[in-house]
């Protein structure tokens, strides 16, 4: 939602605060209280700065004028008090009755006090020539109200008013200073009106939002129709506001949080950005509630007087979407609209997409593996003939025969990892079905799902429904529509380029209407999968092709086009050796050690197209990088990467920097070098367990995720760029959607968060200072502790850099000359 807690003021008063002022000038927040004192506190830290009584009642309202930079406070003592930008009283007025409400019209400089059944206008007096900076001299009445005028705003030379008499009157302000009634709605709520405020989005669209006494909020178009009704509240609405850095409407209505409304649709978006900072000390209903642009904070209070404050963070949260279970992994497709796809704790995808009338909002879609297994096989039985069931039971006899095999197979592996031999009793006794990686083919609209029970889900569109859709033509179709106005348009009209294009977007969206079903599932794996890498036929390759990996230590590669395994991953080191020493080896265990990988499970697999590489991470502390073929006989090692001291859980090729990424569970980044050696660039402390990994596609920066935490790197000097705060457990997956500019996150929180993504060209780079020490030796040092603050950079010369900082920021030896007065040497040993 980016705007987060920032801290909780506790006992703010010991009588009830009344209202709320923000003075830019000394950025503190002014509280007004029912005994008339006003408090002031620094708007940073929430420290009380002065506290003065002044007011003789109720402080009523606050109000800034820029021009003369005092605060003007009123009171139902029937007193103005200016306050200066040292914040003291600076001057005091007494217009004879209680006021209510305050605004200031700036184009006229005039104040505008909401009274008792009518709104008074007073000049404003910068040069205090009449001795004050309030004129006493009455400039106007407005009386088209029959109670106290509870609010007032001012906009665009419209005034606003709202009171205890229902009424809500618009007016036009003259030249001549007085207020005409252009809109006078006088049932406009079922009781009294408590709070007014205007919403002026990015498209100048204004809206007037009103709340009241009978539990209701109601949206009005700026000329005084009535647009939505929002209610369902608890209590009385005593206070809103609208908060312009996320373009939302913050209602209080008798709970101890706010409620989020979209002022354009009228949507309740709370679920999606909802505050995501426990409110467990905010146990009281909030009454009062306050945005101030200038810091970018809203204010509330509660009915203990405590005060809460939230501040914009540009790095916080978009949105959030609820999921029922833990979330592993998460995926996307390019094609407008973006739909994201979420794989859950219980094998089950999510399809969340956009709303179009709401940015907000994410409609949801379940992709249900057991429904879909179901309509699969319905399917089979109404398209196969008897012949073909005859084949298909045969073949299925083979394949339970080979699945039979395989299975002795692998219980007689030295690399069952502890799990027992009876494969199939355990799993039905307690199903693993977590999805761990899902993968969007976009050319050919597949969802790939890995699942936690060695299985991989190809999901892609119901075809029959695809058939059944385009077959229902429309009454006029879509290229018959421009064809009598081409003769009146050029041949490069944006209305001709719109009609073939929206010939494609009409394929896509029936497509998408029909929905997904489940087409294949792979299960040549034999345990948990847990990573799946890409390649297309724009890299070269005459198809499209899946590479997965997993915890038996086997790669396959799946041609996604026939959806049929192509082959699989064969070590020819082994089968040399088998073929020298036949004897010493059974033909089961042969088979075994071919097919093997590396040593330990594989964690994390990516392709690198530019150089036609596949690397692994793997538990046994080691990367492994082979040239990717579909020939699984002709993946040969090209280089293994080596210094992580724990297991290696991530690993990203950087198209940007053309260099391998990888984190590890020891708490360290590492950057290789681009040129095939085994040779560590940099090295980046986060002084936590990678959880999981993301390349910006736009910069080359590198987003990590450190247990529930993202940091986001930049790629010149790898410096800390942005920090994202917000989730409660460990972040497992990270994506980037350069299409909107946003990062996506999914944890074990069962959430799945939305963040602005880093911008380089918003922020400048500093170019770190020279180090003051920089030790050169033979043989540097290959263990770092990870809760330790210390940066170290290994360089092409075999330097070593060591910064006692906190920030984790390496560079390499060009980027950090020595220098000369705080180089210390020391030869080689």
């Amino acid at each position: 939602m980016a705007m987060e807690k920032a801290y909780t003021f506790s006992d703010a008063h010991s009588r009830p605060v009344t209202s709320l002022g923000y003075n830019p000038a000394r950025r503190e927040i002014m509280l007004g209280c029912e005994d008339g004192v006003v408090k002031m506190l620094d708007g940073e830290t929430g420290k009380v700065m002065n506290i003065i009584s002044v007011h003789k009642g109720w402080v009523t309202d606050f109000v800034y004028w820029s021009e003369a930079k005092i605060v003007i406070s009123s009171g139902n003592d029937g007193y103005l008090i200016a306050w200066g930008s040292g914040g003291s009283v600076c001057d005091r007025l007494q217009i004879g009755e209680p006021i209510y409400s305050l605004t200031v019209n700036v184009r006229r400089k005039q104040l505008i006090c909401g009274l008792h059944s009518c709104l008074r206008i007073y000049e404003l007096d910068e040069g205090r020539v009449s001795g004050h900076y309030i004129n006493l001299q009455v400039k106007g009445n407005a009386r088209d109200h029959t109670d106290i005028v509870r609010c007032v705003v001012y906009q665009d030379s419209r005034v606003f008013s709202a009171g205890y008499d229902q009424r809500l009157v618009i007016y036009e302000t003259s030249y001549s200073g007085s207020l005409k009634p252009i809109v006078i709605i006088r049932a406009a709520h079922n009781a009294g009106i408590t709070c007014l405020t205007l919403v002026k989005d990015g498209d100048n669209n204004t809206w007037c939002v009103t709340g009241s006494f009978d539990k209701v909020v109601k949206i009005w178009s700026s000329d005084g129709k009535l647009v939505h009704r929002l209610d369902g509240f608890t209590g009385m609405v005593s206070s809103l506001c609208y908060v312009q850095k996320n373009r939302s409407i913050w209602v209080l209505g008798g709970a101890s949080t706010p409620i989020f409304f979209d002022p354009k649709s009228g949507d309740n978006i709370s679920e999606f950005i909802g505050l995501s900072e426990p409110q467990d000390e905010i146990r009281s209903p909030l009454q009062l509630i306050k945005y101030f642009p200038e810091s970018g904070q809203v204010v509330a209070t509660t009915s203990r007087q405590n005060l809460v404050v939230w501040r914009y963070n540009s790095s916080g949260c978009i949105a959030t979407l609820k999921c029922s279970s833990i979330v592993e992994s998460i995926a996307y497709t390019k094609t407008p609209p973006i739909q994201i796809f979420v794989g859950d704790g219980d094998g089950n995808v999510s399809k969340w997409e956009q709303m179009l009338t709401n940015q907000f909002i994410y409609s949801r879609e379940m992709l249900l593996l057991i429904d879909a297994l179901k309509a699969k096989k319905r399917r089979r039985k109404d398209k196969e003939k008897l012949e073909f069931i005859k084949a298909l039971r045969q073949q299925e006899e083979e394949e339970a025969h080979l699945l039979e095999q395989r299975r002795a197979r692998h219980s007689q592996g030295h690399y069952a990892f502890g799990h027992p031999t009876n494969v199939e009793s355990s799993k039905a006794s307690k199903p693993d079905k977590s999805i761990i990686k899902i993968v969007f083919i976009e050319e050919l609209d597949l969802i790939v799902a890995a699942s936690e029970d060695s299985n991989i889900y190809v999901w892609g569109f119901d075809e029959n429904a695809v058939e059944a859709l385009k077959k229902m033509e429309p009454e006029v179709k879509l290229e018959e529509i421009p064809k009598e106005y081409e003769i009146l348009l050029g041949r490069k009209s944006i209305l001709l380029r719109d009609r073939r294009a929206s010939k494609k977007a009409l394929d896509t969206n029936v497509n998408r209407v029909a929905g997904y079903v489940c087409h294949h599932i792979f299960n040549e794996h034999h345990s948990c999968v847990t990573s799946l890498a890409l390649v297309t036929r724009k890299d070269g390759w005459g198809g499209t092709f899946i590479v997965s990996a997993g915890w038996d230590r086997r790669i396959c590669i799946w041609e996604m086009e026939e959806g049929v395994l192509k082959d699989t991953f064969r070590n020819q080191s082994s089968t040399s050796s088998f073929n020298t020493n036949p004897s010493f080896i059974s033909i089961s265990s042969a088979a075994e050690q071919v097919e093997i990988a590396c040593d330990g499970i594989i964690h994390d697999l990516d392709y690198s197209p530019s150089r036609n590489e596949i690397a692994y991470a793997s538990s046994d502390k080691l990367v492994y990088i082979r040239k990717f073929s579909t020939n699984g006989a002709e993946m040969s090692l090209v280089n293994t990467l080596q210094g992580h001291t724990d297991e290696v859980l991530c690993v990203r090729w950087n198209a940007k920097l053309e260099k391998w990424i990888t984190g590890s569970e020891d708490g360290t980044m590492r950057v290789w070098a681009g040129g095939g050696l085994n040779e560590c660039e940099h090295l980046l402390s986060t002084q936590g367990l990678i959880s999981s990994m993301c390349i910006d596609v736009s910069n080359g920066a590198i987003v990590i995720g450190v247990q529930r935490t993202i940091r986001v790197y930049e790629p010149k000097y790898f410096q800390l760029a942005q920090t994202n705060v917000g989730h409660t457990d460990v972040v497992k997956c990270i994506l980037h959607i350069p299409e909107r500019g946003q990062y996506i996150s999914s944890s074990w929180d069962m959430t799945v968060r939305i963040w602005n993504a880093w911008k380089q060209s918003a922020q400048k780079i500093f170019k770190p200072k020279p180090q003051e020490a920089n030790v050169s030796t033979e043989n540097p040092p290959t263990e770092l502790n990870a809760n330790s603050n210390l940066s170290v950079s290994i360089g092409h010369d075999n330097s070593v850099a060591v910064d006692n900082t906190s920030a984790a920021t390496i560079a390499t030896p060009e980027d950090h000359p020595p220098a000369d007065s705080a180089a210390v040497e020391t030869n080689k040993t």
